[in-house]
């Protein structure tokens, strides 16, 4: 109970009024400016708020969101219609998620999330924000400025290629370039994947001739095509053709006799006459005598510290069958425990699991426990502490220590 004569303030149909109880009636006092009634925020699953639209397709939707439980992040969530197991569109996504949990590189966008929203039915993968802006947005760019680029986007192709993956969709639109902090990011992994099933990918003027039909199968070759109509937009400000080409796109004078050379070798028709690879084409610009930094420590360990995994994939498919996909329509949902010396790879394994688990709509809290007043349970208060963050009632904090 409030004391008497103390001050409270309520909602009344879009009003906000200043009372004051000094008896058993209420007495308005003053009342404020009209506040307009807004919509209440969009939330998928009930964790990620929609905060700025960057782009709306006609089955595409690509949003800035907020995340409940981790709110520091700079997050995109990209959305399709439909589940996986039923939508081509929302399978592609599925396969970016899991191309991108699968590798780490500081020109990639790390994957966070991924799942499918009843409400909307709407398949969605949360990854970090690239800073800066696209490619297209920012050419013509000078030699200096566009060789930088290539060099960038050549390592993180070389770090898929590596992984025997194409990325079958370079072009400036998928490149967002930061021009402060020098960064650079090769996004929209959608129809990235094996050379096998790389015919009929990509989009003109970019993709190969081999990529779309004409030719064997694709293979790096293909994105250093790519790579090459993008590096002539960049120097020229001109499309290129959106005819197949049956020659290689020559610049003209406006660069120099070895860089028109290595943009027409890029684009040469027959992928025999291209550089073999992207690391190929660094050598290129290296015998250019140009210099540029090295690839930084942090991130080469970065990729070297998170290799493909070898050797623990019966100790994931143990896991995945303790905890199998249809867990989630089950009564009684199993509780796993995975022990073992520090060191050993635990944290590898249940992630590699997570993946599967997201992928068959099982939602997944990461949570890395800190000491704290309930001892050994600490780890479970840190699952219902998030768990009570997202629902829908707000759970108090003290309530869950008091649940613990």
């Amino acid at each position: 109970m409030r004391e008497r004569g103390s001050s409270f303030v309520r909602s009344l149909q879009g009003r906000v009024v200043v009372c004051s109880r000094t008896s058993s009636r209420t007495h308005h006092l003053t009342e404020s400016a009209t506040v307009a009634s807004r919509p209440e925020p969009v939330f998928f699953q009930g964790r990620y708020r929609r905060l700025e639209k960057l782009y709306v397709g006609q089955e595409t939707e690509v949003w800035t969101v907020a995340d409940a439980l981790r709110p520091e992040r700079a997050l995109v969530l990209k959305s399709v219609p439909g589940r996986a197991s039923l939508s081509e569109r929302a399978a592609r996504l599925e396969s970016e998620y899991r191309l991108l949990s699968s590798m780490r590189h500081p020109g990639l966008a790390r994957a966070r999330d991924f799942g499918y929203d009843l409400a909307d039915d709407r398949t969605f993968l949360v990854s970090d924000r690239a800073p800066g802006r696209t490619l297209e947005s920012q050419v013509p760019l000078g030699v200096e400025a566009a060789i930088g680029l290539v060099v960038d986007v050549c390592r993180v192709l070389s770090t898929m290629h590596a992984r025997s993956r194409l990325h079958l969709d370079v072009k400036p639109r998928n490149i967002m370039h930061d021009p402060d902090s020098g960064r650079t990011t090769l996004l929209d992994l959608d129809l990235a994947g094996f050379p096998e099933d790389a015919a009929g990918r990509g989009t003109p003027p970019y993709a190969s001739p081999e990529a779309m039909g004409a030719g064997p199968v694709p293979d790096a070759r293909s994105d250093v095509y790519s790579l090459g109509v993008t590096l002539y937009e960049m120097l020229t400000g001109r499309p290129a053709p959106a005819e197949r080409l049956t020659e290689p796109l020559d610049t003209g004078d406006v660069v120099d006799a070895w860089l028109r050379e290595l943009v027409k070798d890029m684009t040469a028709p027959a992928p025999d006459d291209r550089p073999p690879a992207a690391r190929d084409v660094i050598r290129r610009l290296r015998a250019s005598g140009r210099r540029w930094p090295d690839e930084s420590f942090s991130t080469r360990s970065t990729v070297l510290s998170y290799p493909p995994l070898t050797g623990r994939r019966s100790e994931v498919k143990e896991l995945l069958q303790a905890i199998p996909p249809t867990a989630r329509r089950q009564a009684k949902k199993p509780v796993v425990l995975v022990r073992g010396p520090s060191g050993v790879g635990k944290s590898r394994i249940v992630a590699e699991a997570a993946i599967d688990w997201r992928c068959a709509g099982i939602r997944v809290l990461r949570v890395v426990p800190e000491p704290g007043p309930v001892g050994t349970l600490q780890p479970v208060y840190a699952v219902l502490e998030q768990l009570g963050r997202l629902s829908s009632r707000s759970v108090a904090a003290s309530s869950v220590r008091n649940t613990c």
